[in-house]
């Protein structure tokens, strides 16, 4: 009997978080865009806050489902898009995280989270309301 390895005979796909994580780097970070390569620092999940680290997945989430109209997507972008509005709420209120780099970086993907999936006029009060701080 023949010695082959399993993985020559089957693939590991990636997860939605992966290829989503992937997706959002490539465009915004590293490649085409770069409007975000502020970034590239936090690429690793380890590098990051919780709030940051949430904030990332739902927005890459989000953009992943603006590409691919996955639901899937969609599903785990607002779940992680409620736990990070709800720590970096609580960051802004700490003397101690308001002032650091990674509370402003979740907020500003946050607020990128919202473009992506509003289906809004951005003339709408809660638009406004971010706008004006």
């Amino acid at each position: 009997m023949k010695n082959v390895s399993p993985l020559k005979h089957s693939s590991l796909p990636l997860s939605i978080d992966l290829q989503a994580r992937d997706a959002f780097f490539a465009y915004y970070v590293t490649s085409t865009s770069k409007s975000f390569d502020f970034l590239a620092p936090f690429y690793h999940l380890t590098d990051s806050s919780d709030n940051l680290t949430l904030a990332i997945e739902a927005v890459s989430l989000a953009y992943l489902w603006h590409q691919v109209y996955s639901d899937a997507a969609l599903v785990s972008a607002r779940e992680r898009y409620i736990r990070a509005l709800h720590l970096t709420n609580k960051a802004l209120k700490s003397p101690k995280e308001v002032v650091k780099d990674t509370t402003l970086l979740a907020a500003l993907l946050l607020d990128l989270f919202e473009k992506i999936t509003d289906s809004e006029p951005q003339t709408n009060k809660w638009w406004r309301s971010h706008v004006d701080g």
